[in-house]
């Protein structure tokens, strides 16, 4: 009978050990296929578990970081200092026996480098007495949405200046007395300063329009005008039918695109690009010129929003041409007049 009764015993303990195994491992797939970086900690801090989402987010691996303080492995920091920490969820969890969420917006920080925006939540682990014995950290990484968020604020903040900018403009005297020299003054500092770009000029045609002249180009990097340089319409014919035939020229890098191929005179590297956003000024419908904004690094898309400000600025260059002729013919009517009065007299 005894016999019977451990034989008895062992089988249910058997059972038990297979039934508590066949939970462990149906428990470690279960947090092995959480789409979300999962550590486990116990109620000193130190690290019990954590999925192979948390390993990629963080850089770590589990078998070499098991048994130390989370942390020492990994912490939470702002944005807009990385020494400045933010108080450890696991740890205040735990103290608490209360969930934590992570501040907005904070960096997780691993071997001293930044990994990316995180979000989540840390949650005390409670025995059945309501006594805290650990703490589990669910977190995922929100990088692309805080950059998307932080783009658009940018946008929305570019959009505001270019409209304070183009309300400035509009009182410009310079623009409204035809003085050219200083309205292009005025206009290509204001394009390269409010586009952030690092040359922004203006050219116009000479008489037989064979010739594009560079009348006024600043750069922002020195601070300083130029002028003088001339583009012929042997040299870049596809340019020219390019200003003559488009309402704007924005181009990435001028090595992809046909109408700008051939102002590719600079050698660039595989990393740069020389990016353009040219405007043809048109006057009475003739393109009498063109509005030209270049930028050196990066291959740069131009924003919608960047497009029509330049567009303002070349249509106030063709208000600028306007006036000019407009001075110049009031001008010439009262030398006329003068003239015919003293042959009268």
């Amino acid at each position: 009978r005894d016999s019977y009764r451990a034989i008895d015993l062992a089988h249910h303990h058997h059972q038990t050990q297979t039934q508590l195994l066949a939970g462990q491992q149906w428990l470690a797939t279960i947090m092995a296929s959480v789409g979300e970086g999962l550590i486990v900690c116990d109620r000193q801090g130190h690290l019990l578990y954590m999925n192979p989402v948390a390993e990629t987010l963080t850089g770590l691996a589990q078998q070499h970081s098991l048994g130390y303080p989370v942390t020492h492995l990994l912490r939470f920091c702002r944005p807009l200092d990385l020494n400045a920490r933010v108080t450890d969820p696991l740890s205040q969890a735990m103290a608490t026996g209360q969930s934590q969420a992570l501040p907005d917006t904070c960096i997780l920080q691993v071997n001293g480098q930044g990994r990316g925006f995180m979000s989540g939540q840390a949650n005390p682990i409670l025995t059945p007495q309501g006594t805290v014995s650990g703490g589990v950290l669910i977190f995922n990484n929100i990088t692309p949405t805080v950059q998307a968020q932080q783009a658009l604020e940018q946008q929305r903040h570019q959009f505001r200046l270019q409209q304070v900018v183009m309300t400035q403009l509009c009182k410009c005297q310079d623009i409204y007395d035809g003085n050219l020299s200083a309205a292009l003054h005025r206009l290509t500092s204001t394009a390269a300063h409010t586009l952030n770009v690092q040359y922004a000029g203006v050219w116009l045609f000479d008489a037989t329009g064979t010739n594009l002249i560079q009348m006024q180009e600043y750069d922002l990097h020195s601070r300083q005008y130029h002028s003088g340089t001339i583009y012929t319409r042997t040299d870049y014919p596809r340019y020219f039918a390019a200003i003559a035939d488009s309402p704007k020229i924005a181009v990435s890098d001028i090595r992809s695109d046909p109408r700008t191929t051939e102002l590719n005179v600079a050698p660039l590297s595989s990393t740069q690009a020389w990016s353009r956003l040219d405007i043809p000024i048109r006057f009475r419908g003739e393109a009498v010129g063109v509005l030209s904004c270049s930028h050196w690094g990066k291959p740069r898309r131009w924003q919608l929003e960047e497009q029509h400000f330049a567009s303002y600025l070349a249509h106030l260059v063709a208000l600028t041409l306007e006036s000019q002729q407009r001075s110049q013919v009031e001008q010439d009517l009262d030398e006329m007049v003068a003239t015919l009065q003293a042959t009268l007299e």
